[in-house]
């Protein structure tokens, strides 16, 4: 999606990426789903006025609303908020990890993986949360996300939109019958310590059914104790083709270590291989227990990961309902009704 700028739009709204290279803000996958998800349904609407860097938004008298996402505290930005509220303008904050106060640092993955020093961290969320704190309205991506804003940002109304399928992808069932396929979905390089819950299951598994693989697409340490005609190492992919490999899959993993930074994460894994018709087993984690009785199956320990898989991968006794679950994905996680409560809470709580 490229920069749009709409003159005409009364009461638009304007939507700024902070991402430090401001040309590498379109691959960002939670400027993807946060962002370019709502900004499609308040075109639809006609009021986005612009989507694009903060270091390329130019004033347009007739945006009365301007959404940061992950905004980053600096003088710059300081000045702009006041500048923009002086005329009128409503600031709207989204944020959608536990990256609100340094009190959160030392749980951040970027520490618990050895990417970060808590010192470093600390101070990034430092510069998070000042700029939080100039906003009028919070959004963020699960409950369990508001419950730590409310605390920290008392006076300030905070709303929940969860995250959504993408709104270009072509969602179907997949009613595949070949050899089942396992994907894990690392995303960044920040999950080693989940991937290690599901690592001696997973094994114990992948030995007991030879005819099963697995894919794992994203920078990850680990290594698997399995037949290398069973395991496919990939490097991430580009978002433009991130659909093809969900969309393959028979069962996805999303192994979550139970923290309080991690409770805070949405169900997205759940949503993408839901929009599919695909189950995925999850860690216990707040927002995927939405999903539990249609797309997701909730893995406690290490004997239920094996028996989800086993069960999952029974093509005699196949209990799965996998229009349930892409039924339930699509309501859910849609982003039609996602922008109707950007609209009606965030916006019409303003009188407009």
């Amino acid at each position: 999606m490229k920069n749009i700028l709409q003159g005409g739009n009364t009461n638009g709204v304007a939507i700024l990426a902070f991402s430090k290279n401001k040309k590498l803000y379109q691959s960002d996958a939670s400027f993807i789903y946060r962002c370019m998800n709502l900004a499609s349904g308040l075109e639809k609407k006609e009021i986005l006025n612009f989507i694009g860097h903060f270091k390329d938004y130019k004033v347009n008298k007739n945006t009365q609303y301007i959404l940061l996402h992950r905004p980053v505290y600096s003088l710059s930005l300081a000045f702009f908020i006041r500048r923009m509220k002086r005329k009128g303008v409503k600031i709207i904050a989204d944020v959608d990890d536990l990256i609100i106060h340094p009190d959160f640092s030392k749980y951040s993955p970027a520490v618990v993986n050895n990417i970060l020093s808590k010192k470093q961290v600390s101070q990034k969320f430092l510069k998070n949360y000042k700029a939080l704190r100039l906003c009028d309205h919070i959004v963020c991506s699960t409950e369990q996300l508001k419950s730590h804003l409310n605390k920290y940002f008392i006076n300030m109304p905070v709303t929940v939109l969860h995250n959504c399928v993408f709104h270009t992808w072509d969602t179907k069932i997949n009613t595949k019958t070949a050899s089942k396929k396992i994907t894990y979905f690392s995303g960044t390089r920040s999950h080693d310590h989940d991937f290690r819950l599901i690592k001696e299951p997973l094994e114990a598994f992948l030995n007991d059914t030879s005819s099963v693989h697995l894919d794992v697409v994203g920078p990850l340490k680990a290594s698997l104790d399995v037949s290398k005609n069973q395991l496919t190492f990939l490097d991430k992919v580009p978002f433009s083709e991130y659909e093809k490999l969900v969309s393959c899959s028979s069962i996805n993993l999303a192994p979550l270590e139970n923290s309080i930074f991690n409770q805070c994460k949405s169900a997205l894994k759940a949503v993408e291989a839901g929009a599919f018709g695909i189950p995925t087993i999850f860690s216990s984690n707040g927002d995927a227990d939405r999903f539990k009785n249609s797309s997701v199956l909730i893995a406690k320990t290490g004997d239920d990961w094996y028996n989800h898989l086993k069960l999952l991968c029974d093509d005699t006794n196949d209990l799965f309902d996998h229009s349930l679950c892409y039924e339930d994905t699509l309501e859910k996680a849609d982003v039609s009704r996602m922008t109707d409560k950007f609209c009606n809470d965030v916006i019409n709580c303003d009188n407009v």
